[in-house]
């Protein structure tokens, strides 16, 4: 099975890195044992929506994802997705009956002929890529404190996520599959992204800029710069992103030429606040 969604392909192509992207027929197991708190690289992809048949708890999907992570992953997570561009939605009330919430995500295109510097454009963000091990440090606080506000899972989690994520994107970029981007103003790092090539595909992957920094247009230029960079060194001709459907970041990336290309949904469940994307 090979995803249709440039989103889920790309994603498959990072898990892969160091994980486990299996076809098991009926569906494809996405396993990253290196960070068991990534909510999209531990989670099942089917090829279309599901039915109430699928809802059934002992024989439906729920089931499936049982089977694949025997030993659970953290606060009971589960997450499952399906491989539609329209947001098609199946029976998803079936799921949403027993603890399931929505978790939608618009997959975002840009390419040479849509990508603008947006208005709020900062000259002086200095943008480069991260190479040093304390600069990847630095780029996981910078993470920890930009998802760690809001009901998106206690401070200690996402600490430990983003080390988790941080150090498998150092390897990454050591190796050559991305290259990862700090932004910084007046000498200090606040903002941060990768970019990952995926055949004609560069993919972002978790872009963050410290809370204290945000209103002075560091993001509209990390995701500018880093995008403008890919095309022109990474031999891409498509930049895609993804974010949630209920969220601001969208208008940053329509600032710079994004549109969104895909809406990708998917069912989560999990105890406690909502886990970080």
């Amino acid at each position: 099975m090979r995803p249709r969604s440039v989103i889920h392909r790309t994603e498959a192509a990072a898990v892969a890195f160091d994980g486990e992207v299996a076809d098991r027929g009926r569906y494809l197991v996405y396993k990253t044992p290196k960070n068991p708190g990534y909510h999209w690289g531990n989670y099942l992809l089917y090829p279309g929506p599901p039915t109430v048949a699928d809802a059934d708890p002992e024989r439906g999907w729920i089931a499936d994802f049982r089977r694949e992570f025997p030993g659970g992953l953290p606060r009971d997570r589960v997450t499952l997705a399906w491989d539609v561009l329209d947001g098609a939605e199946g029976a998803t009330d079936a799921f949403l009956a027993q603890g399931f919430v929505r978790d939608d995500s618009f997959g975002m295109v840009a390419g040479p002929a849509t990508l603008v510097p947006g208005p709020r454009h900062n000259p002086e963000v200095v943008v480069r890529p991260l190479g040093a091990a304390r600069e990847f440090a630095e780029a996981a606080r910078i993470v920890t404190a930009a998802f760690a506000e809001g009901a998106r899972g206690g401070s200690d989690e996402v600490r430990v996520f983003a080390e988790r994520q941080l150090e498998r994107y150092r390897a990454m970029a050591a190796a050559g599959f991305g290259v990862w981007y700090g932004a910084s103003l007046e000498g200090a790092l606040v903002g941060a992204l990768g970019v990952i090539a995926v055949e004609e595909l560069g993919r972002y992957q978790l872009v963050a800029t410290h809370p204290a920094a945000q209103r002075r247009g560091v993001c509209q230029s990390l995701v500018y710069e880093a995008g403008r960079r890919a095309l022109a060194e990474r031999r891409v001709r498509t930049l895609a992103i993804a974010t949630a459907t209920d969220g601001g970041a969208r208008s940053v990336y329509e600032a710079v030429g994004f549109r969104p290309d895909e809406r990708l949904p998917a069912l989560t469940r999990a105890r406690g606040p909502s886990p970080i994307r």
